[in-house]
Order: C-alpha cells, then sequence, then structure tokens
C-alpha cells in the first residue's frame, strides 16, 4: 500500500496501556514520516499526550452520547486512510468503521475479524492461542501493515517548565535535596484486587526512611486523595504526601521522573516511571505478568505464585 496520509490510532483504555503504545507511535512517525498521525483518546488523559512524542495532534473522544454523533461525524469528515485499533473490544472496531476508514488494523478479538482490513492473532503455541506483550503486540500490528518495529522501550518526554514546577512544590512540602527520593503507588485502576494493604504500605515507607535514610513521596492520581491520607496516617515517620495538591499526569510524569525509586502496584505509574527511565518495585497482583514481560529493565516483579484468584 501506498504510504498514507492521515494516521489514526484509537489508543487504549487505560494510562499504563497507552504508555505502552508509544514504540508504536514511533514506528509509524519512523515509517510514515510525513503523515498526518491522530490519537483518539480519553479527555481525561489530555495531559499524559503531552509527555508521548510523534504524533500531530490529540482527539478527545466526548462523554455524553450526543457528543458522540458530532464527533463520528467528525472523524469521518477528516478522511483518515488507516486506523489502528489497539483496544481488543468490538465496539472499538465499530467506531472506526462508523468513521469510514477504509483500513482497520487490530488484533482478531472479540468476534470483530470482519471488521478488520489487517489482523493480526494471537501467538499459537500447539493448539492453544498465547498471551503477548502488549507492546509486542501492538508493534506486530504495525509490521503487518509494512513497516519496521521499533522496538526500543516505551518513553515520555517531561518539559522543563513541569520539572521546575515540580521542584517547587516538593521544596514547598519539605523535600530534602540531600536524600535519595523515593515513591509509594499504593493504588489501581481496578482498585483492592490490585492492591497491597495500607498498612504495610506504611511499614516500608519507615523502613525506608529510617534504615536507609531515603524519604518517601506518596503518589497517586487526584481520586486516590482519601487512600494516600490513609497510608500517611498508619506511618511513623512524615512522608511527603502531595495528595492536596493537584497533580495532573504532566505533573505526575515530573514527580516519577524525579524519583530514584518507584514501589508501585501494577498500575499506570509503574509504566510512567519505567517509561521514564525510572528504577520500579512491582507489586505484582492478580494481573498477567506476561502482558508487560518485555523491556523490564530496572523493574523488579514481586509476585505470589500460585494464588487461587
Amino acid at each position: 500500500m501506498p504510504p498514507p496520509a492521515a494516521v489514526l490510532v484509537r489508543m487504549p483504555n487505560w494510562v499504563g496501556d497507552c504508555v505502552m503504545a508509544t514504540p508504536l507511535i514511533r514506528t509509524l512517525r519512523k515509517g510514515w514520516p510525513d503523515a498526518k498521525i491522530s490519537l483518539w483518546t480519553k479527555p481525561a488523559y489530555r495531559e499524559l499526550f503531552e509527555c508521548i512524542p510523534g504524533h500531530d495532534e490529540v482527539i478527545f473522544e466526548p462523554k455524553d452520547k450526543p457528543g458522540r454523533a458530532a464527533f463520528r461525524n467528525d472523524l469521518r469528515a477528516r478522511r483518515f486512510d488507516i486506523a489502528f485499533i489497539l483496544p481488543h473490544s468490538l465496539g472499538s472496531a465499530l467506531d472506526v468503521l462508523r468513521a469510514g476508514v477504509p483500513a482497520a488494523v487490530g488484533c482478531r478479538e472479540q468476534w470483530r475479524g470482519l471488521l478488520l482490513t489487517i489482523s493480526v492473532d494471537r501467538p499459537l503455541v500447539g493448539l492453544k492461542r498465547q498471551r503477548e506483550p502488549m507492546v509486542t503486540e501492538y508493534l506486530r500490528l504495525a509490521e503487518a501493515a509494512g513497516l519496521e518495529p521499533d522496538d526500543a522501550p516505551p518513553r515520555l518526554e517531561v518539559s522543563e517548565a513541569s520539572r521546575l514546577e515540580i521542584d517547587e512544590l516538593l521544596a514547598r512540602h519539605g523535600r530534602d535535596p540531600a536524600r535519595r527520593l523515593v515513591g509509594i503507588s499504593p493504588g489501581a485502576a481496578f482498585g483492592s484486587t490490585k492492591m497491597w494493604e495500607e498498612r504495610r504500605y506504611a511499614v516500608v515507607a519507615d523502613e525506608l526512611q529510617e534504615r536507609y535514610g531515603l524519604q518517601v513521596v506518596l503518589v497517586g492520581a487526584p481520586w486516590e486523595t482519601t487512600l494516600l491520607e490513609r497510608v500517611a496516617s498508619r506511618t511513623l515517620k512524615p512522608c511527603i504526601n502531595l495528595s492536596k495538591e493537584t497533580i495532573g499526569l504532566r505533573l505526575l510524569a515530573a514527580l516519577l521522573e524525579r524519583l530514584d525509586l518507584l514501589v508501585s502496584t501494577d498500575s499506570g505509574p509503574r509504566h510512567m516511571a519505567h517509561a521514564l527511565g525510572r528504577p520500579v518495585v512491582v507489586l505484582m497482583g492478580p494481573t498477567d505478568p506476561v502482558l508487560t514481560n518485555i523491556h523490564l529493565g530496572q523493574s523488579r516483579i514481586l509476585r505470589a505464585a500460585d494464588v487461587s484468584c
């Protein structure tokens, strides 16, 4: 196929998955340097995409039903040549079909194979389809479209203005520049099934400070304010707690970049820190480690084996 003029990428539905899609975006930019690359995502992730290079624009899907009809009409008017559908849902493929994109690339899941122009399957081992790292799956979509995959690790970029802003914020909350900074991120999008006990996080925070002289900052999303405050209330030694500050994904990236280590669940901050080159200890709950088992670098996974759930 000739190089497309306009490329649409239907981004995943979670922060961590969006970060794992950055190698695909790099691949599209390298393979089709003259194409206009548009990313379709949620309005809540606006600031995250300020940290993702390689695209020309971000299109935000409205939350309300009346706005979605106008949104589909707008997509159709843009006349995209090809769309990469990263979610596995049938609905995401139907949305691209309604937008009138002539070529749709995606994984053959959820009975949507007939809606895809170019499709890939999970790897077949024996008679069973196997799960694979999401980075690998996304790059296989690009390869199926005739591009050479860029298999370097996921990457985010932080602006100098964001760095200055987070440094000032940390200083106001008692940041000691002489001590190394460790982040603890206790939250997770799927709630308690992916989370460790709050009291255990508090014990870890105290041990890191008392035994190693490190300074601890609690890391979380704006909706995790109560969780961070509960963890902070259980610590014997004070932590930096920014839960009452307005920190979006842009400043969260700047904060994670400043860390010497992050202790996290398998959640968005874990993937963001990894994409910023920071060491991460991941407390892996019931999620499948295979989906992220690539480019682990300085990441260390702690997981109990053979848990029934």
